[in-house]
């Protein structure tokens, strides 16, 4: 549910609610048996100890969840630039790691993740609305982060980080050149870290369980930005063409 409030011509509040139910059931065995063959066969659970996993049989087990979730921002706009804030709240539910080859529950499931994620920014048009830039801070603090982790073998591993934070800035505007010539920019800075993770995984060689926390999440450059642009044109009949360039 999303409701706004026009307290003024140029100011509003908008808040929103969301109930989320979840339940997920799992069936998983893993078991060593002749090759063509179902029913396991104790004579080469030997490789249990090559690292290729541990047996196991699970029947039937369920995991329930239920999140209210809460969003609310404020705009003002008393011309062609919209200011706002916000804060909004994220949920992703928990569940089975199919991957997981350690034969114990408490591995093989994972819990919900939860994020407050606070923002302030601008939206502006400009030049007779031929350009239309966006700015923007933003604050996100994970509780549980969902994250994948390769178990040294064969497989990615998914559990929970204790708590993450990402934080930054983001620049994005396009102008209209021409009738025909459309440029966009697009930059970002990010802070992204392990707010604490005494549970991660290690760099080869250095044990199997590391503490990760104040270290850099993983796909989270920096800086990052893109330049394009767009030539779009009229041919005969009533066809148009376009031309793309990024970089």
């Amino acid at each position: 549910a999303e409701g706004t409030w026009n307290l003024t011509d140029a100011l509003s509040a908008i808040a929103g609610y969301r109930h989320t139910e979840d339940d997920k059931e799992m069936n998983k065995e893993l078991y060593w048996a002749q090759y063509g063959s179902t029913v396991p066969d104790p004579a080469i659970t030997l490789y249990t100890g090559l690292g290729l996993g541990a047996a196991h049989y699970y029947t039937g087990v369920s995991r329930g969840t239920s999140d209210d979730s809460l969003a609310f921002t404020l705009r003002y706009r008393p011309g062609d630039v919209m200011y706002y804030a916000s804060y909004t709240q994220g949920f992703k539910a928990g569940g089975f790691d199919e991957s997981d080859i350690t034969g114990l529950l408490d591995n093989i499931m994972f819990d919900d993740e939860t994020v407050d994620s606070y923002e302030v920014g601008l939206k502006a048009d400009s030049l007779n609305g031929r350009m239309r830039t966006q700015a923007a801070a933003f604050y996100n603090q994970y509780d549980n982060l969902q994250v994948s982790q390769f178990d040294g073998v064969a497989t990615l591993i998914v559990g929970n980080a204790a708590q993450a934070i990402t934080s930054g800035l983001e620049l994005q505007t396009q102008f209209v050149a021409t009738d025909q010539l459309t440029l966009s920019l697009s930059a970002t800075y990010l802070d992204a870290y392990y707010d604490e993770y005494k549970g991660g995984p290690c760099a080869y060689g250095q044990g199997t369980v590391c503490d990760l926390s104040g270290k850099t999440l993983t796909f989270a450059p920096e800086l990052s930005g893109a330049i394009s642009a767009r030539w779009e044109d009229k041919l005969a009949n009533g066809w148009t063409y376009a031309l793309d360039g990024k970089l």
